[in-house]
């Protein structure tokens, strides 16, 4: 009976918070649909109304947990933002769209089309001379070209093996670029935010070197990134840079001593608030349990996934949640306990049901889980089930990340001409102040020739030395804006020359062994154009 109690208790609380979301979302699409409201206020409300969808009960910009259907009504209300801010000519609204909807995508794991928005947000930004927004969109580049690159090359999480190689570097390269501009910008600024992005800034460059295998340089700005992030909001966060640096070197030692220290700083302290504790917590949980593990601590390994799974389904963080089912299942597994196992990996597959985001290969450790535990346990027919799926979705994960390479290296391009504008756009601005320099100087000097009749030949001299400085440096900007405009019309060439190269090739060998006349004269024709074409290009 009391069993009973609780369920329906648990449904009435369900179906309470259902209802209280929903009048909220309601009482927001009421608001938009005020007459009154002038446009920008509208599109501070489409904010509001995605924040309902995607994590109502969380501050800022985390996400928790959202099904398909849900992120994408919240990519549509931005894309409705959007549209609203630049029919207003409203920056503001359009950056906010922008980073919005590039940290969105970015969760559905479409990281190249978060990649342009991050990119055209940071065009308008550079724009309005936002510097805040300019080191958001700067950290947000940074850390979306570190994860871009296991795309790329099939990775796995950060932490692990990267594979090494051009596109790799090249990547990287980029990601310090924009870890590095975004940690310059925010260090200009004297706010308790952009002291947080500091440190922010400085642990992604730790995480870029601890990539690359360049331990030192690694936990060196991991040591700097705990150090600028005290008494900021993210202050805790910092301590997983360097203890992810122990793992990868097997000092569990370590890892686990700085982990403690993490814990306890959690715990105890007093101005973190109650929902970053919890946040926090629910990334440390699995951290310690996997320290523990490898140090066959069996027992703590097993309470701090408990208390992660805890508090997964509390947060109602679907991803974590996955990945502590996958954590538990195996501990099972190593201990024996086939059908707990089983249990536990089945349990993580009706979890993951429902759910697109980055989760899916997830679904390779489960099937992999269970078909071993199914082949210990004698029922063959059930393992070679779950193989087969395993090897099916296998197949379907290179085919995506073959796919996701042309992707990366497309983006990557046209991240490439998007840098290229930017800096245009900043030389022909630093060539339009220096000519308002030079008409200002020469005001002065009509000026000074008037008042300062006695001196003038000495003012003369100095300035005539300004405007051949001035005319210098000139001239100096504008051969640099003749490189980049090279650089882009050779970029376009080569994307002309390539296609009617691979269209030459084939038709050279089709007419080596065509007999018909007519098929010859017409790919003859075809031939002599494509390299007329390619003659002009």
């Amino acid at each position: 009976m009391i069993r009973y109690f609780i369920v329906l208790m648990f449904c009435l609380f369900c179906c309470t918070y259902l209802l209280a979301q929903n009048s909220k979302l309601d009482s927001l699409k009421r608001k938009f649909q005020d007459p009154s409201l002038n446009d920008t206020t509208k599109v501070r409300v489409l904010f509001r109304m995605t924040k309902e969808l995607i994590s109502p009960d969380s501050p800022g910009e985390f996400v928790t947990i959202s099904t398909d259907r849900n992120l994408d009504s919240a990519i549509s209300l931005l894309n409705q933002a959007l549209a609203l801010s630049k029919l207003n000519n409203f920056a503001d609204g359009m950056e906010e769209s922008y980073r919005f909807l590039g940290v969105l995508l970015q969760f559905k794991g479409l990281r190249n089309q978060a990649l342009d928005s991050f990119l055209k947000g940071l065009q308008i930004a550079e724009t309005t001379d936002n510097k805040l927004r300019k080191v958001e969109f700067h950290l947000s580049i940074g850390s979306l070209y570190h994860e871009l690159q296991y795309d790329i090359l099939g990775g796995s999480i950060p932490g692990g093996f990267f594979p090494q190689g051009q596109n790799s570097d090249r990547m990287f390269q980029r990601a310090l670029y924009h870890y590095r501009q975004g940690r310059k910008l925010a260090s200009a600024l004297d706010t308790k935010k952009a002291h947080s992005y500091v440190a922010e800034a400085t642990a992604g460059m730790g995480g870029v070197f601890l990539s690359h295998k360049n331990y030192d340089s690694a936990a060196f700005y991991f040591q700097r990134s705990i150090e600028l992030g005290k008494n900021t909001e993210d202050e805790l966060n910092f301590y997983f840079g360097l203890i992810d640096l122990y793992n990868e070197q097997d000092d569990w030692n370590k890892a686990l001593e700085l982990a403690r220290h993490a814990l306890n700083l959690a715990l105890t302290g007093k101005d973190t608030k109650t929902l970053g504790k919890s946040n926090f917590l629910g990334n440390l949980y699995p951290v310690l349990a996997g320290i523990h593990a490898s140090l066959n601590h069996d027992d703590s390994a097993y309470y701090f996934i408990t208390k992660s799974i805890q508090l997964a389904e509390t947060r109602k963080d679907i991803n974590r949640l996955l990945q502590d089912y996958n954590f538990l299942g195996h501990y099972y597994f190593q201990k024996g306990e086939y059908k707990k196992a089983i249990l536990t990996g089945e349990q993580g597959i009706a979890r993951a049901k429902g759910f697109s985001f980055p989760l899916r290969s997830i679904f390779l450790n489960f099937y992999y889980l269970l078909s071993d535990s199914y082949a210990k346990q004698g029922n063959y027919k059930k393992a070679l089930d779950y193989h087969r799926l395993l090897s099916n979705l296998t197949d379907s994960l290179n085919q995506k990340n073959m796919a996701a390479q042309v992707m990366g290296q497309q983006a990557d391009y046209d991240a490439s001409k998007q840098t290229d504008a930017i800096a245009l756009l900043e030389k022909e601005a630093e060539i339009n102040n220096l000519a308002i320099q030079r008409n200002k100087i020469i005001q002065y000097l009509i000026a000074g020739v008037l008042l300062l009749a006695l001196v003038i030949i000495g003012i003369v001299i100095n300035q005539y030395r300004l405007i051949r400085r001035s005319k210098r440096e000139q001239e100096r900007l504008f051969k640099e804006v003749d490189t980049l405009k090279s650089r882009f019309f050779a970029n376009i060439s080569h994307e002309f020359r390539t296609p009617l190269t691979l269209i030459l090739g084939p038709l050279e060998k089709r007419l080596s062994v065509v007999t018909e006349q007519a098929d010859k004269t017409e790919l003859t024709l075809m031939h002599r154009n494509a390299s007329r074409l390619l003659v002009l290009v």
